[in-house]
């Protein structure tokens, strides 16, 4: 779940939501900018699906004893989201075994910062394994491509991602800190010869972005519950959740 907590209310959105949001922007790559053609509708099926794991818990959110407030995917405890991971990454490979290895590329660079715990040691190699796999079975694989192909879902992620945790038509001043020095290009590659993206809400319905990778202003529909906390107090979390109804947020993309 991703949330932005307001002072009498919390705007919750499923990762599978934002995870569409991605897919939007994908769809819409400049296909200059796009590498590995046999491969674009895997790349496209695991950016709009690469929080499948989460996809059944969102529907009943936790709360977080700790801070009081509904728990959100970064707080989420560490071991158990390693099983929604492994059972979206598992799901995505019977699909597309290629979207599947981008998943398990994408996933385990998340829990590097868990790598602590043995099980998060433990799954990093289990889906090291399953790449190397993967890699000799999937016909015209490259390591250096599929790195590109990661690359555009880790941008397309954090692009949503900005949007879903800025509130709409937010100052530069006020953004979520993991945006302030923008949205850096994994690895070595670059795109449009810049090592990083710029996102701005110029207002309540534009996100300026550059340099600008899509081929026209880009749409997206943000899907969102808001839950009043006065609410959550009389009803608790998950009965609250499953009477509010989604909102959609319509905005752009710009140049």
């Amino acid at each position: 779940m991703i949330i932005r907590e307001r002072e009498n209310e919390y705007v919750m959105i499923e990762q599978a939501d934002h995870s569409v949001i991605s897919g939007d922007c994908f769809a819409n790559w400049k296909d200059e900018l796009l590498r590995g053609d046999q491969f674009t509708d895997a790349i496209r099926y695991a950016i709009t699906n690469h929080d499948f794991g989460w996809k059944e818990f969102d529907k009943m959110p936790f709360w977080n004893d700790e801070t009081n407030a509904p728990y959100n995917f970064m707080d989420f405890p560490s071991i158990p989201k390693l099983v929604f991971y492994k059972n979206g990454i598992d799901e995505l490979e019977n699909l597309n075994p290629y979207a599947g290895m981008l998943a398990s590329r994408h996933y385990s660079h998340l829990v590097i910062g868990d790598s602590e715990y043995e099980e998060a040691k433990t799954f990093i190699n289990n889906e090291l394994e399953r790449r190397e796999r993967l890699a000799k079975e999937i016909e015209g694989f490259v390591a250096e491509l599929f790195e590109y192909h990661y690359a555009l879902l880790a941008i397309c992620d954090n692009f949503s991602l900005f949007v879903c945790l800025n509130e709409p038509g937010t100052s530069k001043e006020e953004e979520h800190p993991l945006f302030k020095d923008g949205i850096p290009i994994p690895g070595d590659l670059k795109i449009l010869d810049h090592n990083k993206f710029n996102l701005e809400w110029i207002d309540d319905n534009k996100v300026k972005l550059s340099p600008f990778p899509f081929k026209t202003e880009t749409p997206f529909a943000l899907r969102q519950r808001i839950l009043p906390k006065d609410l959550i107090r009389k009803k608790g979390l998950i009965k609250s959740y499953l009477e509010t109804e989604p909102k959609n947020i319509h905005a752009s993309f710009v140049e």
